[in-house]
């Protein structure tokens, strides 16, 4: 039973129904082996349904380069964001900690978006379009995400779009206004090494 989306416009349109298997261990997705095509394997292996384990992956993805496997559960746990809008049902977010754990469905799945646009972005074989689509899915979900705000940023500073990244990290610098700033660090510093100037509402009076 795979879940892995055919590509196109599939990908923005997932099917909300669960699988009948069980919840597994985050471990075992570190090692269980993806089918021949590159899907994760619900059937074999559980339902995709921790938003934690998927930090997780990314995080172990920017050390081993691993991003398939990463993007493979992403794609299955799109499938279950639905969850965190039905009664009695446990949203795959919450698990992430107790910052995540009033998030609906909608924002459930932008964050899940922004990982997979990540994912894509940083992969050693990089599909910009990929990461540009899926921040989008993102952003139109959740408009005021820091985070995909200041990697969307990042991806138009990276292909050289510089007046999209100017603009893009001006939304991504109200987004973060009063949290964390860690996010804007390296779309500023692409822009600077490109020439430009960050936009000045990145820079208050």
């Amino acid at each position: 039973n795979s879940c892995r989306p055919s590509g196109g416009e599939e990908e923005s349109q997932p099917s909300a129904a669960p699988t009948s298997v069980s919840a597994y261990s985050c471990e075992s997705a570190h090692s269980a082996p993806l089918l021949p095509d590159g899907h994760w394997d619900e059937e074999e292996y559980g339902h995709a349904r921790s938003l934690k384990c998927a930090h997780q992956l990314v995080g172990r993805a920017e050390e081993t380069g691993d991003y398939e496997r990463a993007m493979a559960y992403l794609w299955c746990m799109v499938n279950h964001t639905a969850l965190c809008d039905r009664a009695n049902a446990t949203c795959p977010c919450h698990d992430a900690g107790p910052a995540f754990a009033s998030w609906g469905g909608d924002r459930c799945r932008a964050e899940v978006y922004e990982l997979l646009g990540f994912s894509h972005r940083k992969h050693l074989d990089p599909d910009y379009e990929a990461s540009r689509r899926y921040y989008e899915l993102s952003l139109d979900l959740a408009p005021h995400a820091c985070a995909s705000r200041s990697y969307f940023a990042e991806l138009a500073a990276t292909v050289d779009d510089i007046p999209a990244a100017r603009t893009a990290l001006a939304d991504a610098c109200a987004a973060c206004l009063g949290g964390t700033h860690d996010f804007l660090e390296t779309p500023t510093a692409l822009l600077v090494e490109r020439g430009a100037s960050p936009p000045a509402a990145c820079f208050p009076p």
